[in-house]
């Protein structure tokens, strides 16, 4: 494949996947921590991990 094929190619891809409608931060939670990504930024890593003991003591929730 010739570098201008290449770079039509890797261009129309950028363009998908920019064209979906996807959500900015999504926060997931594994009972142990919340994980939170910025898809914006990454997507393979959280930016931020936060314990559930750190959000019951910082944030008044009730303990077990």
């Amino acid at each position: 494949m010739s570098n201008t094929a290449s770079s039509i190619l890797k261009a129309s891809r950028k363009t998908f996947w920019m064209q979906l409608q996807c959500p900015s931060y999504v926060m997931l939670c594994n009972f142990d921590e919340f994980w939170i990504y910025d898809f914006r930024k990454q997507s393979e890593e959280p930016i931020e991990k936060i314990s559930l003991t750190s959000v019951r003591v910082n944030h008044c929730l009730p303990s077990d």
